[in-house]
């Protein structure tokens, strides 16, 4: 299991932002995420305005991964992860239909990611939704607190207008639309 501190932004001038990230951080690479997300039939995962489970099957390439994220919102919001590989995607749906599990939405995205020595930042470009940036804390701080107020910081300052985006996920953005 992993604990995940991240925000989520709405940046006004992308290609500005683009300009600027390339001075403070290291590039890592380019990736293509197709996330599809489940609810269970016995519990709408998406009811909630601001849903606390997500329970998805990603593809990355010739990769699949099975992952449950658990939101923490007491204090200072946080995420544990549950993930595992899987060797076999279309049997993995099949698993999942057969428990009843039933398809939500779809999240195709586009992922450019940078890093710091205690930060990733990924611009994300989600089909027919726009792009987005994620400032996600690597497991290098003492406190959640310590972990968010970096994240925030980071873009902060940046001469940059963006909007936060707290508690919203792609999928939930998607289904607002």
């Amino acid at each position: 299991m992993n604990i995940e501190v991240e925000i989520k932004v709405k940046i006004e001038d992308i290609e500005k932002f683009k300009i600027e990230l390339k001075q403070l951080t290291t590039y890592i690479k380019n990736k293509h995420q197709i996330d599809e997300y489940f609810t269970a039939h016995n519990e709408d995962f998406f009811a909630p305005k601001n849903p606390t489970k997500w329970f998805r099957i990603r593809r990355e390439g010739e990769k699949t991964g099975l992952h449950f994220h658990l939101a923490i919102h007491e204090g200072i919001k946080h995420t544990k992860e549950y993930e595992t590989n899987v060797e076999n995607y279309e049997m993995m749906k099949k698993i999942l239909e057969q428990l009843k599990f039933k398809h939500v939405v779809t999240v195709d995205k586009e992922r450019e990611e940078y890093e710091t020595d205690k930060l990733i930042i990924t611009i994300d470009k989600i089909k027919d939704l726009g792009t987005f940036v994620e400032v996600e804390a690597k497991n290098k701080f003492e406190t959640l607190e310590e972990a968010r107020s970096a994240c925030l910081g980071f873009i902060d300052n940046m001469d940059i207008k963006y909007e936060l985006l707290d508690d919203v996920g792609y999928p939930m953005l998607i289904l607002r639309k």
